[in-house]
């Protein structure tokens, strides 16, 4: 297949939560290439929940994979994931095995003095990363 005949999406982009704590929820809508794309972050008891949805389609959606990355100095935390359907229930999706999930006090460690958590993600088609024969 002819690269033209393909859209190649891979995109990155940083996301700074502000003001991290727990029992707070952060939510960011994103454009890459015509799609749309919806980012949560939650922070529930002692664990933080990360869920990338995409608002189209629903056989679409695992078309494309993220990549999750936190670091802070010469420590990074790095997840890849699957993209789910934004028509999917949240409470479904945002629980321990549907998503990336990290203990509370894992994350700490990559808040800055000014408690804001960075947070590194890519955006990709699956397409572009599986090596055919």
């Amino acid at each position: 297949m002819h690269g033209s005949e393909t859209s190649e999406l891979t995109e990155w982009f940083e996301v700074k939560l502000q003001n991290f704590y727990t029992a707070r929820r952060y939510c960011k809508a994103i454009f890459i290439e015509d799609k749309l794309f919806y980012l949560v972050w939650g922070v529930s008891f002692d664990t933080f929940y990360f869920a990338l949805f995409h608002v189209g389609h629903k056989n679409e959606s695992e078309d494309f994979i993220y990549q999750f990355k936190i670091c802070k100095l010469m420590e990074s935390i790095s997840i890849t994931g699957t993209c789910r359907s934004y028509l999917e229930p949240k409470w479904k999706v945002l629980r321990r095995g549907e998503c990336v999930t990290l203990h509370y006090s894992t994350v700490q460690k990559y808040v800055n003095e000014n408690r804001d958590l960075s947070c590194e993600i890519e955006i990709r088609n699956r397409c572009c990363t599986e090596v055919n024969p």
